[in-house]
């Protein structure tokens, strides 16, 4: 079984050695320059700086949440005008911001009584979706329900792609910048919302009394960056989000190589795929395939490092404001295990337990037994998102 292992992260390494720029970790010390509390540790990150001529390289601590910050006061002082709505033939408003990385395209769908000024519910798409798959997803029941829904599209999704891959195991760095990018994306769309506008033909202005956010996957995770750096939320919904870059990182992987998550252990199935069901014959039981347990021991360190800076796990403790959150995921789910969730309400902090709910102090977490990454499409999850989204309340002070 060392021998697979061996063989998989040997072959995950000429992966990346064909990509450009990718640095090989060897090994490394960090010595801190200040001491840092138990409580300000969940927040920090240890950035490596590359080696210069002469120099070795070195290990930074920063405070990633503040650098967001940082990043997020820099868009506001950027150059603000106005953006013009065209309407598309499905009834949708489209536009596009002259954001720093480019321009960031925007699409709107209207209330059900098409008012302006209405609440507006920031929507984010997963890995591979777009901001037109997503509208037509949840618009009509966001819509339905009272809200304007503005959905932006990532970087490399949609009508915003390139051909390169979002996400390749072989580059956890780029996964990284690309992961703040999306995010700066974000924050740009609602600068521009608040302080630029967005403008109908007729000269009225989208004025929505306060914004709320929702994320699938991929946009959870960017919804988790995003509640760090961004105070004029009042609401966000991360459905099927996850707290660790280097887990899914090395999910994604196996699941290229075809190796399974979960397999029997013992009994005449030994060695076979239980994932999603988790019947095993007797005595076997269900758990962590052995060659993915060994794989994540050869590759999960090196991945975290590359990673460090946009791993949702660095920003969950210190929210910028006072935004209600709601966490739905699938106990089936195969793409971001539930165990990735997990993680990111342990950070979130101290919670009661009922059932599969978990309620913290401005959050809850709900499970859903036997539900997949597709849960959204469920109609008791989607209820429960989309009611949580149109429920009234105070719009951050401004």
């Amino acid at each position: 079984l060392g021998e697979e292992v061996m063989a998989l992260a040997a072959s995950l390494e000429e992966d990346a050695l064909k990509v450009r720029n990718v640095p090989v970790l060897a090994g490394e010390r960090i010595v801190l320059e200040a001491p840092i509390t138990a409580a300000a540790l969940r927040s920090h990150v240890a950035r490596f700086v590359p080696a210069k001529k002469g120099a070795p390289g070195a290990f930074r601590v920063a405070d990633a949440a503040a650098i967001l910050r940082r990043k997020r006061a820099r868009l506001s002082r950027l150059r603000c005008e106005a953006v013009r709505l065209q309407p598309e033939n499905d009834g949708d408003w489209s536009g596009e911001y002259a954001a720093p990385g480019g321009g960031l395209p925007l699409r709107l769908r209207l209330s059900a009584a098409q008012d302006p000024a209405a609440p507006l519910v920031v929507a984010v798409d997963g890995l591979t979706g777009s901001m037109k798959r997503f509208l037509a997803e949840v618009g009509e029941s966001l819509t339905g329900r009272g809200l304007n829904v503005l959905a932006v599209e990532l970087p490399r999704h949609g009508v915003r792609s390139d051909g390169s891959p979002y996400l390749d195991p072989a580059d956890p760095s780029a996964l990284a910048e690309i992961l703040v990018s999306g995010v700066l994306d974000v924050m740009a769309a609602l600068r521009q919302v608040r302080e630029c506008g967005l403008l109908f033909p007729d000269g009225e202005r989208l004025a929505p009394p306060d914004v709320r956010y929702l994320g699938f996957s991929l946009g959870g995770m960017t919804g988790v960056l995003l509640r760090a750096a961004e105070p004029y939320v009042s609401r966000m919904a991360w459905v099927a989000p996850s707290a660790d870059l280097a887990d899914w990182l090395l999910l994604q992987a196996a699941r290229a190589r075809g190796v399974p998550l979960v397999s029997c252990a013992g009994g005449p199935d030994s060695g076979t795929d239980c994932f999603g069901h988790g019947r095993c014959a007797a005595p076997g039981v269900c758990a962590v395939d052995p060659l993915l347990e060994l794989l994540g021991r050869q590759l999960r360190y090196p991945w975290l490092v590359a990673a460090a800076g946009a791993d949702p796990a660095d920003y969950a403790a210190t929210p910028a404001g006072d935004a209600e959150v709601l966490i739905v995921s699938g106990s089936a789910d195969g793409i971001l295990h539930p165990r990735q969730t997990r993680r990111l309400t342990d950070i979130l902090g101290p919670a009661s337990e009922s059932g599969l709910v978990l309620s913290g102090a401005g959050w809850q977490r709900h499970e859903f037994e036997g539900l997949g990454h597709g849960l959204l499409g469920d109609p008791e999850v989607a209820a429960r998102v989309f009611d949580f989204l149109a429920s009234p309340g105070d719009a951050p002070s401004r």
